[in-house]
């Protein structure tokens, strides 16, 4: 009686964890959606852009964000959230190069890439 004791338990945790799972997704997709159909409606590119950032802003996480552009051998912020973000201009090297390829890539500290040092002397979400 006990080992099925421990088997329901251990049952209902693993179905608790799928559950936890599916939400996610499901909350991830429901933000890749709106995301797509703010996009989708914006009568311009800069509307579209600003819709974008403020609807992927939860499925991400994300409390700055700036849509980037290039501009002779760097990039700047086409659309930003944030005031001090638009003034940034990054170097586009190796790192940047590589995420524009589609690498996928995770920073927890700017000031150790040096692509991305510039986003360190961002006051607010930039420093986060």
């Amino acid at each position: 009686m006990a080992r099925d004791d421990e088997l329901l338990r251990e049952t209902v945790a693993h179905l608790e964890q799928a559950l936890h799972r599916e939400r996610e997704r499901r909350r991830e997709a429901e933000g890749m959606l709106s995301g797509v159909g703010t996009a989708a409606t914006a009568r311009s590119l800069a509307d579209a852009e600003e819709s974008l950032l403020a609807a992927l802003a939860p499925v991400f996480g994300y409390e700055g964000g700036a849509v980037l552009t290039p501009e002779t051998g760097k990039y700047r912020a086409a659309t930003a959230t944030h005031e001090a973000l638009k003034a940034v201009r990054l170097a586009a090297g190796g790192f940047v190069q590589r995420v524009e390829g589609g690498e996928v890539a995770a920073v927890f500290d700017v000031a150790r890439v040096p692509d991305l040092q510039p986003l360190a002397a961002v006051p607010g979400p930039a420093r986060r």
